[in-house]
C-alpha cells in the first residue's frame, strides 16, 4: 500500500495541486491523489495475487 509519504504519492499530489491551483481547485488535488493511491494499491494487489 502506499502511503502519504510515498515518493510517487507526493510527486503526483503535488503536480495536481499545481494544475488544480491554477485553476482554483485546490481540494480536487487531494480527491485526486488520494484516487491515484487508491487505483495504484488495488493494481499492485491485484498484480500480487497473480503471483
Amino acid at each position: 500500500m502506499l502511503g502519504p509519504e510515498h515518493g510517487d504519492v507526493r510527486r503526483a499530489r503535488a503536480v495536481l495541486i499545481g494544475v488544480h491551483r491554477t485553476n482554483g481547485r485546490t481540494e480536487d488535488a487531494d480527491a485526486a491523489t488520494a484516487r491515484y493511491r487508491y487505483q495504484t494499491t488495488r493494481t499492485s494487489r491485484s498484480y500480487r495475487a497473480c503471483f
